[in-house]
């Protein structure tokens, strides 16, 4: 995540994104000058449009406690941005019937160094942490709100008669850097700003975006009441548009030209997951749900020891280019509550039960993690399902190295992951091959000899690839190489993947009856 996090922010709305009101705009040739001063054209966002984060590294670059979309063999951190929240902490484990408390607000500029995770293009997660072993990972998905001009922590007077924003505001209440930021150099009489008129509108509570409205019953069968938001902001801009604000400082009249080029998000929704594949290196692959659907999520890392808690990252699923401007491809609901229980905070979904906090209860029959009669599990029956260790198998090679040439030994193994080792032995001393998880391969440079030395291939693939550069396979000569002791020991290929089918064939009879759910683990060595 970038690394300078800004505390501030903006408020929300409950399903819907920021468009509505029609709002007096500046005209045409004013609305090109200011875009083309702010950089708000939309030459600029076509250039972006389907491509990840300008923000790529190569893997030497990576930092710990670091979260990376890995596309097509660069490194593009997760992003973060301003907010209304502090950040250093993981989410709770619900998210409240109010949701507007955990808001996010980016630039346009900023929102293009949100990486693109495409699921259809292979891109990969990675969670880069230099010690600890990883616990949990924490989805923490965000609802896409739209685009409005770069005010948030509205406040009301008695009766909603007027609105103002308050200067002190701890989490902020202008975006840096944006049209409105002069307001603050601007102030004379103190730190309260009265907002007046938007675009030719009154600023009243029909262009303020401050309750969510809900429909029906409640859990105690009471009928709903509105939940008033703790963080407003106005709603009716149009992206990229630019509207007269006329605001008072005490009765002092200030007047400034307003831009809504602030792409706001909202929390919505919770995953834990304990899926993480470790690559070696200090690298960990993060698995993608398969219930997951395209939109923003931010990550949070539980590990042993410690704890890493970074920015958005933009998941495509299904698809293979994305539209800012299109809210609702982002925002389809995954964890729905039932008509009756809509007043009640939606808690976190994991496929680990010691995880999870979504109540199967309060589900709406669309949501994910519904549950019937016919879906309950017989556990007395899945108990019975044991999980193999399998041993790991040990093929050898005799390679002869051409003299005083310079010679390459490279093994691309079929599976994508780094389940084995391999080594050359020159006669009493063992040099490794060196894994690179981003080819997915193991490379050993070494000068050539004119000797003939034994490749070990030690791991659970059962195909791989081998690329010889100025070494000859000679399987007849008579091998140099002495066997390190742990390495005496390991059954061949063959072997191993006899003992395997043996046993799948004793499995099958003794569960004809009942879905084999066997787990294995490849990579225990």
């Amino acid at each position: 995540m970038k690394k300078k996090i800004f505390a501030t922010f903006l408020a929300a709305i409950c399903t819907m994104p920021l468009t509505a009101c029609s709002l007096g705009k500046l005209t045409t040739q004013a609305t090109d000058f200011v875009g083309s001063v702010t950089g708000n054209s939309k030459e600029s966002e076509d250039l972006q449009a389907d491509e990840n984060a300008s923000t790529g590294v190569d893997i030497n670059s990576l930092e710990s406690d670091e979260f990376y979309v890995l596309h097509n063999g660069v490194y593009y951190p997760a992003w973060g941005a301003n907010a209304n929240y502090e950040q250093k902490e993981e989410p709770s484990d619900y998210v409240p019937a109010d949701p507007s408390t955990r808001q996010l607000y980016y630039s346009e500029e900023e929102e293009k160094n949100i990486p693109t995770l495409y699921l259809e293009k292979g891109d990969k997660l990675i969670y880069y942490k230099d010690t600890d072993a990883v616990d949990y990972i924490t989805f923490e998905r965000y609802q896409d709100l739209g685009y409005t001009v770069p005010i948030y922590n509205i406040h009301a007077t008695t009766g909603d008669t007027r609105y103002y924003i308050d200067l002190d505001e701890e989490m902020g209440c202008i975006l840096p850097g944006s049209s409105l930021e002069n307001i603050e150099k601007d102030v004379i009489e103190g730190q309260n700003i009265t907002l007046s008129n938007l675009g030719r509108l009154d600023i009243t509570k029909d262009i303020i975006r401050s309750s969510i409205e809900l429909e029906g019953t409640d859990s105690t069968g009471s009928a709903y009441e509105e939940i008033d938001l703790k963080s407003k902001i106005l709603k009716g801009c149009v992206k990229d548009e630019t509207y007269d604000l006329e605001v008072y400082d005490g009765t002092n009249y200030l007047h400034y030209l307003a831009t809504c080029n602030m792409h706001a998000f909202e929390q919505y929704e919770i995953y834990k997951s304990t899926d993480v594949t470790p690559l070696r290196a200090s690298a960990w692959e993060v698995d993608i749900p398969d219930y997951f659907v395209t939109g923003y999520y931010r990550l949070f890392a539980k590990c042993i020891g410690s704890s890493s808690y970074t920015g958005l990252v933009r998941i495509v699923v299904g698809m293979d280019s994305y539209d800012n401007d299109d809210a609702e491809s982002f925002n389809k609901p995954l964890l729905i509550l039932d008509d009756g229980h809509r007043d009640i905070a939606k808690g976190a979904y994991s496929e680990t039960e010691d995880l999870n906090s979504w109540s199967s209860t309060t589900a709406a029959q669309e949501s994910l993690g519904y549950i019937t009669d016919e879906d309950t599990v017989d556990k007395t029956q899945v108990a019975t399902n044991q999980s193999t260790l399998k041993e790991v198998s040990m093929q050898t090679y005799n390679l002869t190295l051409m003299e005083n040439e310079n010679c390459t030994i490279k093994i691309n193994p079929s599976e994508i992951d780094a389940s084995g080792d391999v080594y050359l032995l020159v006669e009493d001393t063992v040099k490794q091959l060196t894994y690179d998880r981003i080819y997915n391969t193991y490379t050993l440079d070494i000068k050539g000899d004119g000797k003939c030395y034994t490749l070990v291939v030690a791991g659970l693939w059962h195909t791989y690839d081998i690329n010889l550069t100025n070494i000859k396979s000679t399987p007849d000569s008579e091998s140099l190489s002495v066997f390190p002791s742990y390495l005496q020991d390991f059954p061949s290929l063959d072997e191993v993947e006899s003992e395997d089918n043996e046993e799948d064939n004793e499995e099958k009879n003794d569960n004809e009856e009942i879905e084999n759910n066997e787990e294995s683990y490849p990579n225990e060595q």
